[in-house]
């Protein structure tokens, strides 16, 4: 059991309820699981996955509780304290950054004509959070199937839409990135690949924003606005193109190649970012050797 212990420990920081409250959980699954270990590992997911951890996000009351868990079970199991000054914990700076909803908007708008199609934040698209995201977007937009460099040689001052594939032998999120901001673009939507079963997209999205180890630099082509939209909000991003966005999704999906097409509409968005620095912890334990020599 010690071994089932201190693997569901680690496990459940990758990313529990306060003892003096009570929390109403839903019944558990572990009564079905036989294997002694097995069960024990499902016990401890299971309390760490729970509605009472209110997600575990970094540097919340959530994440301290589930924290304390770790801690524990890593006494339980015999682990000594590694972390700073005897402690546990592991204490370092983060800074995050974040799109809020409020002040944050996404238009899809066909120039002569007035009506434009509003796209819901973290309901159907949403947005990368860098402190060097701008404080918005206005410009024409252009699909261009996968974004593999040859697809991206003139799209400079324009607003790239892509097939967000994970499949082999296609151009990954990071080299569309990197791909768009050489080429100029003004900014990069990827649409979800709703076919992908492996990984698939979940919406509404909780929020928009990046958390990162104080002084780590920012990510690759961080003042580029990199955008992520549903199937659903790829259809209405499309509406009026002349484009079947259902067809295009089928064979983005199978994969299968993708025609290149400029849209009708205009992009225009609005950012309203914030930031902050606070602290995060890490539990640290170490298992004492058996062997003398």
């Amino acid at each position: 059991m010690r071994a089932a212990a201190v693997l569901a420990a680690l496990l459940a920081l990758a990313g529990a309820a306060p003892a003096d409250k009570v929390w109403a959980a839903p019944p558990s699954r572990a009564d079905a699981i036989k294997d002694p270990d097995t069960k024990a590992w499902w016990q401890i997911a299971e309390t760490l996955s729970s509605d009472a951890m209110e997600g575990r996000d970094t540097g919340s009351p959530g994440y301290d509780r589930a924290a304390d868990i770790v801690v524990q079970r890593f006494r339980a199991a015999g682990l000594r304290p590694a972390g700073d000054n005897g402690t546990w914990f592991q204490v370092f700076k983060v800074h995050e950054s974040r799109v809020e909803a409020e002040g944050t908007s996404f238009l899809a708008i066909r120039p002569g004509i007035d009506t434009s199609t509003r796209l819901e934040f973290l309901q159907q698209i949403a947005v990368r959070a860098t402190d060097q995201l701008p404080a918005g977007v206005d410009a024409p937009m252009t699909f261009r199937g996968y974004c593999g460099g040859a697809d991206l040689a003139d799209v400079r001052g324009k607003v790239v839409v892509c097939f967000n594939t994970k499949r082999a032998g296609l151009p990954s999120a990071g080299q569309r990135i990197q791909g768009a901001a050489a080429a100029g673009a003004a900014g990069l939507i990827q649409v979800d690949d709703p076919y992908f079963t492996v990984e698939p997209p979940r919406w509404p999205a909780a929020y928009a924003r990046t958390v990162s180890i104080a002084g780590s630099g920012p990510p690759v082509a961080a003042a580029l606005p990199v955008m992520t939209l549903s199937a659903e909000g790829f259809k209405a991003l499309i509406a009026g193109s002349g484009q079947d966005a259902e067809a295009i999704l089928k064979a983005g999906g199978a994969p299968e190649p993708l025609t290149a097409f400029d849209l009708k509409n205009r992009l225009v968005a609005r950012f309203h970012l914030t930031t902050r620095d606070y602290t995060a912890k890490n539990v640290i334990g170490v298992l004492p050797g058996r062997d003398r020599r």
